[in-house]
Formats: C-alpha cells, sequence, structure tokens
C-alpha cells in the first residue's frame, strides 16, 4: 500500500477509527460486566446447578446433561464454574443456562455499519474525488481504505475481548480460572473477529454495487449467521447438524474458509471499486453487470426474510412462491424502474 496515501485515508478517517476503538473498549467492560453478574448468579445458586445431576453408581461419579462428570458434587462445581475451561467451549457454555452469555449480536450489528461507513462516508462527503485528484486510482483507494478499516476492527475487538478478561480476572476469584485455556479464550477471539471483518466486507460489497443503505444491512444481517457456522463452534455451544459436527473437530478449516471469504471480498471490492462512476451515484444499481444477479440475490434474501418473521415455520411452499414473486416484481420496479412504475418513483423522490 502507497504509504502517502494511507496516511491520507488515515487522517481523513481518524475520527471514526478512533470512536471504533473508545466504543469497543466500553463495550468490553460492559460485557465483562454482564458476564461477571451472570457467573456470580450461578455461584450463588448451586441448587440450581446440581440438581440435574445424574450418579452412575458403576463409575461412582456424577454427570450432567453435557456429559461434564466429578466424583462429587462440589468437585462439579469447582469445574462447571471455571472460566474458559477447555471443555466448555467458552464461559459456562451449559445447555441448561445458556450457551453463551456474550452479546456479539450487537456488536456484529455494530461491524455492518463500519462496513457502511468505509464506502458511505467517502462517498457522500466526495472524499475519494480528492484522492483521485492526487494521482491515485480507485482501487488503490479502496484498497487502502479496507486494509485501515480492517485493522482498525481487529484491534477494536481484540481490545473488547481483552477488557472481558480484565472485568472477569478483577472480580471472580483466582481459583476458577485454575484451568483458564488460552486456545479456547484465543479462538473465541478470532473466531468474532473474523465474522466481523466478514460482515464488514459483505455491507461494504453490498454498497459498491448499489447505494441504497437500507440493502446493504438486510444482507449483512441475513448472512450473520451461515458465515457464523463456520468459525463460531469451537467458542460455542455443540453442533446441530453434521456439517456443524464436521467444523467442530476442524475449527482451523473453518477460520480458513472464513479469511479465504474475507480476502477474496478485499479482491472483489478492489475490481468494483475500479468500476464506478460517479454519474452513477443515484441509480438503483451503479454497476449496470450487477443488475440481475443482485436481482436474484435479493430476491432470495427478503423471501426468507420475510417468511421468517411473518410466516410460521411449517407454511407450504406455495405461500413461500407468493412471497418470492411479489418481492421479485417490487426489486424489478426498484431496479430496472419500468414505465409502468415511474409514476411511483417521482412521487417517492418528491418525498425525498
Amino acid at each position: 500500500m502507497n504509504k502517502k496515501l494511507g496516511h491520507l485515508i488515515i487522517w481523513q478517517h481518524a475520527p471514526l477509527l478512533i470512536g471504533m476503538l473508545i466504543l469497543f473498549i466500553a463495550l468490553g467492560a460492559w460485557t465483562g460486566f454482564r458476564m461477571n453478574q451472570h457467573w456470580q448468579m450461578l455461584d450463588q445458586n448451586h441448587d440450581m446447578l446440581i440438581s440435574g445431576l445424574k450418579y452412575d453408581h458403576r463409575r461412582q461419579q456424577y454427570q450432567d446433561v453435557d456429559g461434564l462428570v466429578a466424583p462429587s458434587k462440589q468437585q462439579y462445581l469447582n469445574q462447571y464454574l471455571q472460566v474458559y475451561h477447555a471443555d466448555r467451549r467458552g464461559l459456562l457454555a451449559n445447555l441448561r443456562v445458556g450457551s453463551n452469555v456474550e452479546p456479539n449480536d450487537f456488536l456484529w450489528g455494530i461491524s455492518i455499519l463500519v462496513g457502511i461507513a468505509l464506502i458511505a462516508i467517502p462517498r457522500y462527503r466526495h472524499q475519494n474525488e480528492w484522492l483521485q485528484s492526487l494521482g491515485f486510482r480507485r482501487a488503490a483507494i479502496f484498497g487502502a481504505t479496507f486494509l485501515s478499516y480492517s485493522l482498525t476492527t481487529i484491534i477494536a475487538y481484540s481490545l473488547a475481548k481483552l477488557m472481558v478478561l480484565l472485568v472477569l480476572v478483577q472480580n471472580i476469584p483466582g481459583i476458577y480460572f485454575a484451568q483458564f485455556n488460552w486456545w479456547v479464550w484465543g479462538g473465541n477471539v478470532i473466531s468474532t473477529t473474523l465474522v466481523a471483518l466478514i460482515l464488514m466486507t459483505a455491507s461494504a460489497l453490498v454498497l459498491l454495487v448499489t447505494p441504497n443503505l437500507v440493502m446493504a444491512m438486510l444482507v449483512g444481517y441475513a448472512i450473520v449467521k451461515p458465515i457464523s457456522w463456520f468459525v463460531l463452534i469451537r467458542s460455542f455451544g455443540q453442533p446441530g447438524n453434521y456439517l456443524l459436527a464436521f467444523l467442530n473437530q476442524h475449527w482451523l478449516l473453518g477460520i480458513a474458509i472464513g479469511c479465504l471469504v474475507w480476502g477474496l471480498g478485499g479482491i472483489l471490492g478492489r475490481y468494483l471499486s475500479a468500476q464506478q462512476i460517479t454519474e452513477r451515484n443515484h441509480q438503483a444499481i451503479l454497476l449496470p453487470a450487477w443488475r440481475v444477479p443482485m436481482l436474484i440475490g435479493l430476491s432470495i434474501i427478503l423471501t426468507k426474510l420475510i417468511t421468517d418473521v411473518m410466516l410460521a415455520p411449517q407454511t407450504s411452499w406455495s405461500y413461500v412462491a407468493v412471497v418470492w414473486s411479489a418481492t421479485l416484481i417490487g426489486l424489478i420496479a426498484w431496479i430496472y424502474q419500468p414505465r409502468w412504475s415511474r409514476y411511483f418513483w417521482q412521487v417517492v423522490r418528491q418525498l425525498r
């Protein structure tokens, strides 16, 4: 990366990048406080924890529904309340109590917004045009911006996780860190950071194709679950099907796939940014060649979201087909703006 370009990008985006670091450190402290409250609640309710234990007379040991065994109830409690123990896949990952209390959902929501900011802020403040006037190409500008935001995201998530750990160490007795496993904790950090990077990249790529912020957020929201399947198994809960069971045994493979997706996303972003033309910024789809792929992809995503929210899980395929058809018609009207829909879009522009 050109050093001069990198310095200019950091200077342009410094307030947001610094704000990200401060926000994530604060969120890390708040998360640590929540997790400590959860641990303290369990420590004060031993009867609840041992109520589901079953005694194996042949092996002379107690066992819970997750398979954790101990020769006595007290030793079971000492084992169960261990923080980031290798057998727990995270803090207190117990099926009866809750697989995890780390609130990653809103952190990933912030990651989607970071990806949107990566594209939207330079676009609406015309920062890239100024950099182009200095002789830098669009692809190089995107690459430098993407790298700056990615490094900031990595640092921000790492600091947030360190803050969580610091709060826990300060409030939970040291005996419950006796079996602390750095590999489990590090896997948690790597997993959640990689999901954040992929979500940031996905929302940025959508904005390179369409200026619609809502579409970028919807796509980001839609891919949270499938992306997290590949990289979060080590840190959160148990697998629910054969694919997840395989990835649970080959966590590094999931991480490698996630890194590949992130890297390819960055390469695709450089290609898409090189195709940008300022005069198209007010069109529904900025790159004509991407109209059909966006039409198909968005229709599937929106249909899935609508059916999940509005229809029962047992809904027949005929209802899904009706929703997909209506979604497809709406997207055609938005992307191609045929003659029959022009009056509607004129009213929308006037209202805006």
